[in-house]
């Protein structure tokens, strides 16, 4: 898969997490409050998170775990501050700070991508032939 379609998938996803946290506040708020039920779906989300990036740097092996874990500490530093600056009182100020956060960790995928091989000069060749071939069908009486 294109790193442009899973960057896509990821923004996506980061959408979707920031909308769990109105549908959770509004759904326990009544039963918990709606400040307690904000602060458990954070830590949840934290927790994820945390066994998430764990998991990633114990799959990535020996020589690439340091290097794992540095852009997910960096990730996480600039993903908390986006969110703070984003942070506005409020259930819709708490969940535009969660989609920045999970924005900011949606680039942990550019920070996976290999570089693209360059196309080579017989792709280019098969496009030239198909071409060539669609226009004598087409121009077949």
């Amino acid at each position: 898969m294109r790193i442009e379609a899973r960057f896509s998938k990821a923004v996506a996803l980061a959408a979707a997490i920031a909308t769990t946290l109105p549908v959770f506040v509004l759904a326990a708020g009544p039963f918990v409050g709606e400040r307690l039920a904000t602060h458990v779906w954070i830590v949840s989300f934290m927790l994820v998170h945390a066994s998430l990036v764990a998991a990633r740097a114990i799959a990535a092996g020996k020589g690439a775990r340091a290097r794992s874990l540095a852009i997910d500490l960096v990730l996480g530093l600039v993903g908390v501050a986006l969110a703070g600056w984003l942070v506005r009182p409020g259930l819709a100020g708490h969940a535009l700070a969660v989609w920045g956060f999970a924005l900011v960790q949606s680039l942990r995928l550019l920070a996976d991508a290999k570089p693209r091989a360059p196309e080579s000069a017989s792709a280019d060749r098969a496009f030239e032939d198909s071409c060539a071939r669609a226009q004598e069908i087409l121009e077949f009486p």
